[in-house]
């Protein structure tokens, strides 16, 4: 038995880390999510060239980290699209956006952009795209956009903020007097920050 175990061991270790025999069967390619990066991130850097103080920005987790890898955009300063606040993926967390009022951003997403987006930034506008085909039946397609002067997110806070009662406040302001019954709900499904 323990023969047969070492084969066996063997033969998945290399069917795993050589999956051609495997592709072949299933009629697909188990590595595709991991190829043509590399072609994305010279795409990126012929963009990032025609805006050099443009910082990388993306709501999903896979293009930031595989463009700073890749393409190593201007030191690196990938910037996670996250005006809710809510923790979805590591560039949530070590990204932030409250000190990056004025700056320029080339946002790369497979979304459709939001029209809500234009309220937080100056101009929008689409410069590029990011384009490579790995098999017949899957592709990677990016669009970029050029996101000018950043106006800043809206604060939110819950708390009674040195006044009497509890209420809601966005920028200092009082929006809502029901503080207590927001308490009562998870702030992270909702992007505020609590401060009492």
């Amino acid at each position: 038995w323990l023969l047969s175990a070492l084969l066996l061991n063997v033969l998945l270790g290399l069917l795993l880390y050589h999956p051609a025999p495997i592709n072949h069967w299933l009629h697909t390619d188990l590595q595709k999510r991991l190829k043509g990066w590399d072609a994305l991130g010279n795409q990126y850097l012929a963009i990032q060239r025609r805006y050099p103080n443009a910082l990388l920005l993306s709501d999903d987790r896979a293009p930031l980290s595989m463009l700073a890898y890749y393409a190593h955009p201007a030191g690196m300063r990938g910037v996670s699209w996250n005006p809710r606040h809510v923790v979805r993926h590591h560039y949530d967390l070590v990204t932030t956006l409250n000190d990056k009022k004025g700056a320029d951003f080339l946002l790369v997403t497979e979304d459709k952009l939001s029209p809500k987006l234009t309220r937080y930034f100056d101009n929008v506008q689409r410069v590029g795209s990011l384009r490579k085909i790995i098999t017949p039946n899957y592709g990677m397609n990016f669009d970029v956009y050029l996101l000018s002067n950043f106006k800043g997110l809206k604060q939110w806070s819950i708390g009674n903020a040195g006044k009497t009662g509890s209420a809601v406040y966005i920028n200092d302001t009082r929006v809502c007097g029901c503080g207590w019954t927001l308490l009562l709900l998870p702030p992270w499904r909702f992007g505020v920050r609590i401060g009492i």
